[in-house]
């Protein structure tokens, strides 16, 4: 019998245990950013006591999430050669500039409530929340392009990571602004809710779009 042998199958690269974390960091730093931008845009200085919490916690989660991509490269000359050298078709390079951009405005906005100059932060809130934005959904882009896992290879991966990432910020704030007022807490869990909600709806939408593309195939 014939046999054919194929040279040139490209094999994905697994994880490691670095990436993984840098992934959960930086999604929930993210989210947790999301939280004090949130407060500040839509609730003024009724909820400044859970902002500042968000606001200090989130550089705090975003930093050894840095260090841990860092680290996976396997030497740090690496990572900053991806920012020496942009190429405007890679998304990796695309994504330590964000995740730097980020990282500076966050430490800024977490500094300027340390040192009692949070009065006028409103459009670094609006700067620091696109670019919270965008590294929640760059993780998410990273594993929709490894085609050979069909899992994570959908358009809904992205968006399924950025709302993951706004709940468990939210959730992360919660745990840290026990001392907030009741009301405040309150509706902090009600939102909450609608971003756990909206989580589950994607993510069911994912496994049955597998679900009924597998069956079409059969």
């Amino acid at each position: 019998m014939p046999q054919t042998i194929f040279y040139n199958v490209h094999h994905e690269h697994a994880m490691g245990v670095l990436v993984v974390v840098y992934f959960f960091l930086s999604g929930l730093g993210a989210g947790t950013f999301l939280t004090a931008a949130g407060c500040r845009i839509f609730g003024g200085g009724k909820y400044a006591k859970i902002e500042r919490t968000a606001a200090i916690a989130a550089p705090i989660l975003l930093v050894p999430g840095l260090l841990c991509l860092m680290l996976d490269l396997g030497k740090p000359f690496r990572f900053f050669n991806l920012m020496l050298h942009f190429n405007p078709l890679s998304i990796a390079s695309w994504g330590v500039w964000l995740i730097n951009i980020f990282m500076a405005v966050s430490v800024i906005y977490a500094l300027a409530h340390i040192i009692g100059k949070s009065a006028r932060l409103k459009p670094l809130a609006y700067l620091g929340g696109l670019f919270a934005l965008a590294v929640g959904l760059y993780s998410g882009m990273l594993l929709y392009q490894m085609r050979a896992h069909e899992l994570w290879h959908s358009a809904l991966v992205p968006p399924i990571f950025l709302i993951s990432a706004i709940a468990s910020g939210l959730a992360m704030v919660l745990l840290l602004s026990r001392s907030a007022g009741a009301e405040q807490r309150r509706t902090l869990s009600h939102v909450l809710a609608v971003a756990v909600g909206v989580d589950l709806v994607l993510a069911l939408t994912e496994l049955l779009t597998l679900a009924w593309a597998g069956g079409a195939k059969a």
